[in-house]
């Protein structure tokens, strides 16, 4: 603060008589106190992570485990092709074997068929973090092993009627994907808290 006061009397020491807009104020105030405002890249995480946490949340009612076979989850095909920034949606049981998948964009599909059915996932940050916590689980931006795009893995657990963690359901969501689409994604608001599944 005392910063952004010094450059204040400063300008007006060298001859300034003009009170300071709204905007110059905050440029001085992102300039000597930027901890206050997120980056771009904390700004599209959130987003990524509000936009993941809705999704999950219309997920959340309508899975139920039917074992492995991508044909007993007709249901992923249909969530790719309505949130087109979801590069890859999968689905573990419980011990973090793979019971099902789907992928976006076709001339990935046979990268992606080296994760068969019962492929262990067990000790990845996505499935392990939301086992322990039940909860929402965002990971940091990272390169996708099978496109090359800059992703963020999404992922939460899937509960039974007595609240037992059943499974995981994962999405990968493509960050290029997402920001060409930032502007009016924002504009529809996902009415879900952050990180609520």
């Amino acid at each position: 603060v005392g910063r952004i006061y010094s450059s204040i009397m400063q300008a007006y020491e060298q001859g300034r008589n003009t009170s300071f807009s709204s905007k110059e104020m905050l440029v001085l105030v992102k300039r000597h106190m930027p901890e206050l405002f997120p980056s771009e890249f904390e700004r599209v995480r959130s987003l990524a992570k509000k936009l993941a946490a809705s999704v999950m949340v219309k997920l959340a009612g309508r899975i139920t485990i039917q074992g492995p076979g991508d044909e007993n989850y007709p249901w992923m095909s249909k969530v790719l092709k309505e949130y087109p920034f979801i590069q890859y949606i999968n689905l573990t049981d419980a011990e973090g074997r793979m019971l099902g998948s789907a992928v976006i964009d076709p001339k990935y599909k046979s990268l992606y068929e080296k994760l068969p059915l019962g492929f262990d996932f067990s000790e990845r940050e996505w499935f392990s973090v939301p086992m322990k916590t039940g909860r929402l689980h965002v990971t940091d931006i990272y390169q996708s092993h099978f496109t090359g795009f800059l992703i963020v893995s999404v992922s939460a657990p899937v509960l039974d009627e007595q609240d037992e963690i059943k499974g995981i359901i994962g999405v990968d969501i493509q960050m290029e994907e997402l920001l060409r689409r930032v502007e009016s994604l924002e504009e529809e608001g996902p009415d879900c808290e952050d990180g609520q599944a």
